[in-house]
């Protein structure tokens, strides 16, 4: 798998789920590795959206809409959802999370319960990337700085499992500088 061909289904997906807002958007740790130059190991996207429909019915929309089985892996509240890894869905702007694989690639669609989502609020400055077309990478000042000084911050909350994410992160960036973790 290359950066291009994980870019290709980004796009198709983001434009599909722009259909139900259009401000749907990719952010974390695909735009970052991308942005970097490194293929991403999974794609999020963050979507506002109505829950005021049953969620299985919502999966199953979904799942006809970006072209794949999707599953809830996550849901507001949850400590761990046992069918996954997905860790973030204590953050109060996510209702739940569907999960599934696109031509290959794992992908979330994370339900949020605010027109915008703010990556400004992600918990490390090096994940503060996101895009609205997948042409286009956009980061905050803090992402910039990070990417500078090879120097990764806690910016905000972590939500759940903090010790797991600060591991994945140094792991990630083992010869960046990490302060206050």
């Amino acid at each position: 798998m290359n950066i291009e061909y994980q870019k290709t289904v980004a796009k198709d997906i983001l434009a599909k789920l722009q259909l139900v807002d259009m401000w749907a958007m990719l952010a974390g740790g695909a735009c970052r590795d991308w942005y970097l130059g490194n293929e991403a190991s999974d794609l999020d996207f963050y979507v506002h959206y109505s829950t005021k429909y049953p969620q299985w019915a919502l999966v199953e929309h979904f799942s006809k809409l970006v072209g794949c089985e999707l599953k809830i892996v996550g849901r507001s509240g949850d400590k761990v959802c046992p069918e996954s890894e997905v860790i973030y869905t204590q953050d109060p702007n996510i209702d739940f999370v569907l999960g599934g694989n696109k031509d290959g690639i794992d992908i979330q669609i994370i339900i949020i319960n605010k027109p915008y989502f703010n990556v400004g609020n992600f918990c490390f400055d090096i994940c503060q990337a996101f895009t609205y077309n997948v042409d286009e990478i956009k980061t905050t000042a803090k992402f910039n700085k990070a990417v500078e000084h090879k120097c990764i911050q806690i910016t905000g909350e972590f939500y759940s499992q903090k010790d797991a994410y600060i591991k994945k992160i140094k792991s990630k960036f083992p010869d960046w500088l990490h302060i206050g973790f």
